[in-house]
């Protein structure tokens, strides 16, 4: 997803326990990738969803080319109602 580095992380890191310290920096790499990993998970779905519901638009096209829906409906009667016969 990202294309982060072995030095971009090393930097990272040292900026954190600078700025965090010793004490506070685990804790927030335990958030931090909590968040991430609901944010994956979040995306996740939603590309799911996302492909079904292509998938489902891709099915109706393919019934509707092989049904052929009349676009329009004739106002004429169905039934012949002349009895004089």
């Amino acid at each position: 997803m990202f294309d982060v580095g072995s030095l971009e992380i090393l930097l990272i890191t040292v900026l954190g326990l600078v700025i965090l310290g010793p004490q506070r920096l685990p804790n927030a790499l335990r958030t931090g990738f909590a968040w991430y990993n609901k944010a994956k998970t979040s995306m996740a779905e939603v590309s799911t969803k996302i492909e079904k519901e292509l998938e489902l638009g891709e099915v109706k096209d393919t019934l509707n080319q092989q049904v052929k829906v009349p676009t329009k409906i004739s106002s004429a009667p169905l039934v012949n109602k002349d009895t004089s016969k």
